[in-house]
């Protein structure tokens, strides 16, 4: 894909960023029960069922993947299949690919039921609308040992199933059951009159399967080959059309769910069942461990609950969850559209229903659910559409402080209920909580709600404004918030807000549309606002209230950039044109964006600005499918396809050439800058560390080696308890290596983002540490320069360990003042902005910013945009909450000080 510009030619490329779904194929426990394998998308994700954190991410599949099979005769091993016929054996425990295979045919979905050397595939028949299972014997691309099995079959995972170890197989397709002995070729074929089968699963030893209907009957069958008298027991419990079914690995127990979000444990050989309700959403997939110590439970909300054998939730593995549930009444999936929180760094956006999710894109992992309706989920009836109340519209404001959200249920039979909240974000609670409610607002729907920054506790109605009993459409706030522009039918509006009245109304006298949305431009465009109505854009000069130009296209979206003055405009024919409000020429035009309709787009400010012909944002949009995709230029990626298969190629046996010590890599620890870090261990003596490794590939400019070796120099100098350690350094043809004490406890990152705050008693207590390694760095002259959370690493007694020396320097005498311009947004210090020459007092301010942030929750000058983090730096603007511990108050206070003279030395800390 290429985007036009005058002059230049960019390559771009839409990328899946979130929103794969974590469900669509059954998940599969590790042998040892200690590790779950997922799909999500095209990638394979290894999760620790403890830690619930992905320990490999297995990437190598082009297409979805839709199986993953088990290899029968190596248990560390794992073959994944993609909709392309692309098979990969995989080594889950090193995260490493062993062998590729391609069928070269699509296949629907794939199964190795057994050690023998034999595949089976679904795929569909070419030029009917069919599908059928085959065989794929001793060298599956070779189209002679492909046999066709069943037909036709359903290209659905719990539609086939293998059992007795691979000896027979059953399929399900309407009311039909085919069950087919492979050994002998013995073909049965059963029916169940009206009920139509909605999965299959066989027994794991016994020549038994069960089946489940849309009537919520679970069948049990025996005496297969009998189509005459085949013997059926019947469970029946649930209501809704049962989801999925497994048999435990023993096959004395059968679980199921279905639509009521309950798990149900069937005694075979007794009338007894257990059943664990309330599990948040419908069931889609279920599975087993091999010792029956857990059931994984895959839900249409795209969640994955761990339960073990007491019946506890012991682990959620949640993506972004995907709307919306059987009641909704809404067309469009995504009704609040896509919001940026900057306080939590998340995009917002529906979740469960009555929910807002608060979803980490960076991570692709969600932060929290706000319930904000208060009611519990109300699964549906066999015959009736039951509705849950969800939320319609929300708009958070700039700094993340105040969120509104409104709520609508209708019937069609009783009368309409509107809410409409206003939330405030609690510091001490590190959420949302309820400020103020209204009900029933308005008579009729609401449409849009827009909010702007308030200081006052509460919220109550300052005015109302109707124009022509018409309904409004849409609503945007002005740059500087001086004017407000809402649409009826189509029509734009303009209100004052100091004294709310209309001002003008704008309107294209040969344009009956509905305009269906309107943005302001920004900084330079201020003044222009711009509207579509599906089949064409307009910009209106609000200041001559004129017309300044039409283009006449067909428009799905428009989303305007806070940072800058760009907008972009996503059109029918599936391209995205990003363009400035004063000239309707566009600047970038981007073609085959997605093959859905876009249904919500925003761009997200970025912390620094990049070489990206978006500065200082990046475009996100979400589609009809519910998939989060980002348009980016990969050399402007932080880890591009081409720098990742520079480190996938890195070996698992490491030497040392001067030491001859050889070291064997284990898992990927988390990456930053140029080097990515992995687990090490010394072969001869079982001792583990941490490695760091750069690719020398990565250090071609004089200065980046500099950087390295200094990096190295200075960190291999000191030796304190509070400073994690360096054992030893070397270098290959390929790259160089830094072995570093391993702290497994991760970092005060970690749980800030699992905790938010910590008490005054933790924070005093971690403080005093990494104080004693700031004294000690300062008497041996070095200035740390990128004191922080992620800096900060935990070992196993629960102690800091400083790290991370990339950014150290050495004064060479006393009142040395360094100019580099350098350190993290969040923790950099007034005088490296101002470049009036800064010292060891950079690390003192770090210091202050660490203390706030463990104790309020969010560093004291974070905004949405650097530039307005580094205006509040240089003017040391930040809130202090009432609720704080009044030591602590004074403290931070000292320690940002806008004066560096001003403020403790590490020796006054700890006096």
């Amino acid at each position: 894909m290429t985007v036009s510009k005058a002059k230049e030619t960019v390559d771009l490329k839409v990328k899946l960023r979130s929103g794969a779904s974590v469900v669509r194929v059954r998940p599969l426990f590790t042998r040892d029960s200690k590790y779950l394998i997922i799909a999500c998308g095209s990638d394979v994700k290894v999760h620790s069922i403890q830690s619930g954190e992905c320990v490999h991410i297995l990437r190598y599949h082009k297409t979805r993947v839709i199986s993953l099979q088990e290899n029968k005769t190596n248990h560390l091993q794992v073959f994944s299949c993609s909709d392309d016929g692309i098979v990969v054996r995989w080594d889950h425990s090193e995260g490493k690919c062993l062998q590729v295979y391609n069928l070269r045919m699509p296949v629907s979905s794939f199964y190795i039921p057994s050690s023998a050397n034999t595949w089976f595939v679904s795929k569909k028949v070419e030029s009917q609308d069919q599908h059928r299972l085959y065989s794929l014997i001793s060298k599956p691309t070779r189209s002679e040992n492909i046999q066709m099995i069943v037909s036709p079959v359903l290209p659905y995972e719990n539609a086939i199933s293998f059992g007795s170890e691979g000896k027979f197989v059953a399929s399900i397709h309407g009311n039909s059951l085919t069950v087919v002995k492979l050994d002998v070729k013995a073909v049965a074929k059963h029916l169940t009159g009206e009920r139509t089968l909605k999965c299959v699963t066989c027994h794991p030893s016994d020549f038994i399967l069960a089946t489940g209907d849309d009537q919520g009957r679970i069948l049990v069958w025996s005496n297969l080959l009998d189509t005459k008298s085949p013997i059926r027991s019947i469970y029946h419990w649930h209501t809704l059309p049962v989801a999925d079914i497994v048999f435990s690995t023993e096959g004395s127990y059968l679980y199921s769910g279905g639509g009521e979000a309950a798990l149900v444990k069937w005694n075979l050989f007794s009338d007894e069942k257990s059943i664990l309700p309330r599990l948040g959403a419908p069931f889609y997939r279920l599975n087993t461990s091999f010792d029956s110590s857990f059931v994984v439970t895959a839900h249409t909300d795209n969640s994955l609950q761990i339960i073990n054998s007491q019946k506890i939730v012991v682990q959620m593995i949640q993506g972004l969850t995907q709307g919306h549930f059987q009641g909704a009444k809404t067309a469009n999936v995504l009704p609040t559209g896509l919001l940026y929180d900057p306080l939590n760094k998340a995009l917002v956006l529906n979740g469960k229903p009555g929910h807002l999710q608060f979803y980490n894109i960076n991570e692709d992992k969600q932060l929290f659910n706000l319930d904000i309706s208060g009611r519990n989920f109300i699964s549906q009836e066999r015959e009736n559409v039951v509705l849950n109340t969800d939320v319609q519209k929300a708009a958070i404001d700039d700094k993340g402080q105040w969120l509104a959200t409104a709520e609508f249920w209708d019937d069609g039979e009783t009368s309409p209920q509107i809410w409409l909240k206003f939330w405030e974000f609690d510091v001490s609670k590190q959420t949302f909580v309820l400020n103020t409610n209204v009900y029933s607002y308005h008579t009729t729907k609401n449409l849009k709600d827009d909010i702007r920054y308030d200081d006052k506790q509460s919220w109550t109605c300052e005015s109302m404004g109707c124009f022509r009993n018409l309904p409004a459409e849409d609503a945007c706030f002005s740059e500087d918030g001086s004017l407000l522009a809402v649409s009826f039918d189509n029509m734009a509006t303009l209100w004052t807000l100091d004294k709310p009245s209309l001002k003008t109304m704008l309107c294209h006298k040969n344009k009956s549309n509905k305009i269906r949305q309107l943005v302001f431009g920004r900084q330079s465009c201020c003044h222009l606002l711009i509207c579509h109505d599906a089949d064409s854009i307009i910009a209106w000069d609000v200041l001559s209230l004129s017309m300044k130009w039409i283009v006449h296209t067909s428009v799905e979206r428009i989303v305007a950039d806070s940072t800058s003055d760009i907008i972009a405009a996503f059109c029918s024919d599936h391209t995205l044109n990003l363009f400035k409000p004063d000239n309707p020429g566009p600047l970038y035009t981007v073609e085959n964006v997605s093959q859905k309709p876009i249904i919500a787009a925003i761009f997200v400010p970025l912390k620094e600005e990049n070489s990206s012909f978006l500065k200082t944002s990046q475009l996100f949009f979400f589609d009809e499918d519910q998939n989060l995709l980002t348009l980016t230029d990969e050399e402007n990626e932080m880890e591009s396809p081409d720098t990742k298969e520079k480190y996938e190629e890195l070996k698992q046996m490491i030497t040392n050439p001067k030491s001859k010590v050889t070291y064997r890599r284990g898992c990927f620890l988390g990456k930053g800058g140029f080097a990515r870090c992995y687990e090490f261990r010394n072969v001869a003596t079982g001792e583990t560390f941490a490695g760091k490794v750069v690719s020398k590939t990565m250090l071609i400019k004089p200065h980046h080696k500099e950087k390295m070796f200094q990096e190295i120099q200075i960190h291999s100098s000191l030796a304190h308890k509070y400073i994690v350690s360096l054992h030893s350094y070397f270098e290959d043809e390929s790259n160089m290596y830094i072995i570093l004490e391993l702290c497994r406890k991760r970092s005060l990152m970690e749980m800030h983002k699992r905790r938010k705050t910590l008490t005054v008693p933790e924070v005093r207590y971690f403080m005093r540490q990494i104080v004693l390694a700031c004294k000690y760095m300062h008497d041996n002259k070095v200035i740390h320069r990128d004191l922080k959370l992620g800096n900060l690493f935990i070992n196993d007694e629960m102690e800091i360990k400083v790290g991370d020396f990339g950014l150290a320097t050495r004064i060479n005498h006393d009142g040395e003042r360094k100019k580099t311009l350098c350190g993290t947004p969040n923790y950099i210090a007034p005088e490296i902005l101002t470049k009036i020459g800064h010292s060891y007092e950079v690390d003192i301010w770090s210091l202050g910013c660490i203390m706030y942030t463990l104790l309020v929750g969010s560093p004291p000058f974070e905004t949405s945009t650097l530039q307005s983090t580094y205006k509040k730096i240089k003017k040391c603007e930040y809130f202090l909450p009432p609720s704080l511990d009044r030591s602590a108050r004074v403290l931070i206070q000292k320690l940002l000080h806008s004066d560096p003279d001003m403020r403790p030395s590490s020796t006054q800390y700890l006096g």
